[in-house]
Formats: structure tokens, C-alpha cells, sequence
């Protein structure tokens, strides 16, 4: 009985471990050094390779691809209103950074995005995201 009971054990530890996300996958972050305090978040959706958040002034989404600790953004599409310049500004250089990210790092609730031309942007984890949450 205690065999049967420990391989049902280690069969739902095993299952269990084989579907835990990625780190980062499920939660939402922000931006730690926007400019002008511009509202930027990005979050990872648990359920399936995409991503989304507030980019300033507008909503953006996309797919990304993890593969070999690697990270790509992939096309972004995003909601198309208008706000003040600075905001404008601000989003227009984040949007284009993000189809140049190649790895990220994630330590101590710090998500880090590198660019292909070295370039990096901080995130500060703001928690899970919910179900409707997702767009």
C-alpha cells in the first residue's frame, strides 16, 4: 500500500512540477524607470505565449517565443489614441524596444528585458494577473 501511495505521490509532484510556468508567465510588471512617469506594464498571460500590458498612453499585445532561456517578442499590435507628447514619446521608444528583446532576466521580483543591442529595461512585479484580466 505505502508503494502505491508513494508512486501516486510522486506522479502528482511530477505532474505538478511539469506544468509550473515559466517565472515571469502569470504576472504582471511595471516599468521602474519610465520616463517622465509614463504608466508601462507588461504581463504574460499563463495559459498561452502572450503578452500585454499599458504603454503610456495605449493598450499593446503580442506573442512571445521562450525557447532555450531565450525571449522574443513577437509583432505588437496596439489600441491607436492619442495623449500628450512626452506620453507619445515615451511609448514610441518602448514599443520599439520590445521586438529587440532576445533574454530577460528575473531575480528578486525584478523582471529584466535585454535588447539585442544591449539595452535593458527594469520591471518591478506588481503580482499575478487575474483570469479576466487577460484581453
Amino acid at each position: 500500500m505505502n508503494k502505491i501511495l508513494t508512486a501516486i505521490f510522486a506522479f502528482g509532484l511530477l505532474a505538478a512540477c511539469s506544468k509550473a510556468p515559466e517565472g515571469f508567465v502569470g504576472k504582471e510588471y511595471k516599468l521602474t524607470n519610465a520616463p517622465d512617469k509614463a504608466e508601462i506594464t507588461i504581463a504574460f498571460d499563463k495559459n498561452e505565449p502572450r503578452f500585454y500590458g499599458q504603454s503610456a498612453v495605449n493598450r499593446y499585445f503580442g506573442s512571445y517565443k521562450l525557447e532555450n532561456g531565450k525571449l522574443t517578442l513577437g509583432p505588437i499590435g496596439s489600441t491607436m489614441m492619442a495623449g500628450p507628447q512626452d506620453m507619445m514619446k515615451a511609448e514610441s521608444s518602448y514599443l520599439q524596444f520590445l521586438p529587440e528583446v532576445v533574454s530577460y532576466k528575473l531575480e528578486a521580483g525584478k523582471l529584466t528585458l535585454t535588447s539585442s543591442k544591449g539595452g535593458e529595461l527594469v520591471f518591478e512585479e506588481l503580482g499575478p494577473i487575474s483570469e479576466d484580466a487577460a484581453e
